[in-house]
């Protein structure tokens, strides 16, 4: 049963369920409300109709059962007398019957005389009475000694007044009468009615306003899911960003002590193919020198083969000076720090120009962009080696570098003409330290670079720099 109702309830919206079932539940309430209040209603009519009805009938009755004692019967006067009150006077018009009770539950007068004399066991409305309450039910006369009035009525009114001499206030007995219902009945079914109709518009107002409320939340709860739906995916969304930069930044890290013995590796077969090659030609010559002949030789007539050793001497030691310098020039960085990222871009362009005398084509579009000290390393790093590259590798044929910048990222070109190559390999190889060093250094800091190569088609180098939010830009 609970699964039908599940698999029935699941058919609407969880806004229609509430309302549905409100609905069932308002109405149940209403139903056993209304059941209590026509009790209630009824109650209320039959005892105060009993309570008017028994000084009514008492105010007739109480003259022959004044000098009534316990224990005994009426006398044939007192039953002649109650006979001419039902049948002579305005009490038969409004009871159909009347009993009365001793308080041992013996029968001491009844319209039906048959009744007379006769023991009954005490029910509880008797027993009430017979302690002085006035009690009134609506009876379907079940009880044995309602056999006369069942026999013509299918229900009456049936009231229990006890009676009380005046002089001591104490009960003798209990008169018991019945009342047609027709006309309390229509009293009642009114009542009722009205309080259906009061509790039915209740019940509809309270529908109506709780409908009113739940739409709001549900229209409040809709906007607030969708809501919380874009945030959660755009939680999502930044999550797998960082898990993955993340993982690009391991790799880079993972690599870096690698890639700096690799550097150190590189340094130092610069310094061993260059400076230190022509050093070591300088001191092979020194050899050759002999010190006397140059202290004792005349200075009109140099010794001609020395003179040329000393020449070629100068010549390598100019010669090594300058490969230092460039090794040096090329491990450090001009200061940054209040440079563009524009003017960052054109210093390292014109280092390049002037280093090795090609021509590199410079442009820039984009918002004057201060950009912090870490990308502008990045960037500077980033064209200076893909220049290097492109003049060793193309002998700077068509260098070209495009750069575009706005709010959020620096996106750079730099592209060559000369022969291409095969990028994988060259990155699998130990030995190249340029194509590696310009991915991790744009992935430390999560951009992102692409670097597109085909024989004899030239290469092209795309990159996208993040930038840190909070800079201030230079317009």
């Amino acid at each position: 049963m609970r699964r039908k109702i599940a698999v029935f309830l699941d058919r609407f919206s969880l806004t229609q369920q509430f309302m549905l079932v409100s609905l069932v539940i308002l109405l149940i309430s209403m139903l056993g409300l209304g059941w209590w209040v026509g009790k209630q209603i009824e109650t209320g009519v039959v005892n105060r109709t009993a309570s008017e009805k028994a000084l009514y009938v008492n105010s007739f009755i109480h003259p022959a059962l004044e000098n009534f004692v316990a224990g005994k019967i009426l006398d044939p006067q007192n039953i002649e007398l109650l006979d001419n009150l039902m049948q002579n006077s305005p009490l038969g018009q409004n009871v159909v019957s009347f009993k009365v009770w001793d308080l041992n539950g013996k029968i001491i007068y009844s319209s039906s005389h048959l009744l007379i004399g006769s023991q009954f066991p005490i029910d509880n409305e008797l027993e009430k009475a017979m302690h002085g309450d006035i009690v009134a039910i609506i009876s379907n006369l079940t009880n044995d000694e309602d056999f006369p009035e069942r026999n013509q009525w299918n229900n009456l009114i049936e009231t229990y007044s006890p009676v009380t001499k005046s002089s001591t206030n104490q009960i003798v007995a209990v008169v018991e009468f019945y009342q047609k219902v027709d006309d309390l009945m229509d009293e009642i079914q009114k009542a009722q009615i009205s309080s259906w109709l009061v509790l039915g518009a209740a019940t509809l107002v309270v529908f109506l306003i709780l409908s009113v409320f739940v739409q709001r939340a549900s229209i409040t709860i809709t906007h607030q899911r969708a809501e919380l739906k874009t945030q959660v995916s755009r939680l999502t969304d930044l999550l797998e960003q960082n898990t993955e930069l993340h993982e690009r930044v391991r790799q880079a890290s993972s690599r870096s002590a690698t890639l700096n013995e690799r550097l150190l590796r590189r340094i130092s077969a610069e310094l061993h193919d260059g400076p230190a090659q022509d050093l070591g030609y300088v001191l092979l010559r020194l050899d050759g020198i002999q010190p006397n002949s140059l202290q004792n030789q005349d200075q009109s007539h140099p010794d001609e083969s020395n003179a040329v050793r000393i020449n070629e001497i100068k010549s390598s030691l100019q010669h090594a000076m300058q490969d230092i310098r460039a090794i040096a020039s090329g491990m450090g960085l001009p200061e940054l720090d209040t440079l563009s990222l524009e003017q960052t871009l054109e210093r390292v362009v014109s280092a390049h120009e002037q280093r090795t005398g090609s021509k590199v084509d410079f442009h820039y579009d984009g918002i004057q962009k201060q950009g912090s000290l870490s990308s502008k390393i990045i960037v500077y790093r980033l064209v200076q080696e893909a220049l290097n590259n492109s003049f060793r590798h193309a002998d700077g044929k068509g260098q070209v570098v495009k750069a575009m910048c706005n709010q959020k990222e620096l996106c750079i070109e730099i592209s060559d003409l000369g022969p291409g190559f095969d990028v994988q390999q060259e990155i699998d190889q130990d030995g190249h330290l340029g194509l590696s060093g310009i991915y991790d250094r744009v992935n430390s800091i999560g951009g992102n670079v692409q670097i597109k190569s085909t024989q004899g088609q030239g290469t092209l180098i795309l990159a996208k720099i993040p930038l840190q939010r909070g800079e201030n830009s230079n317009e």
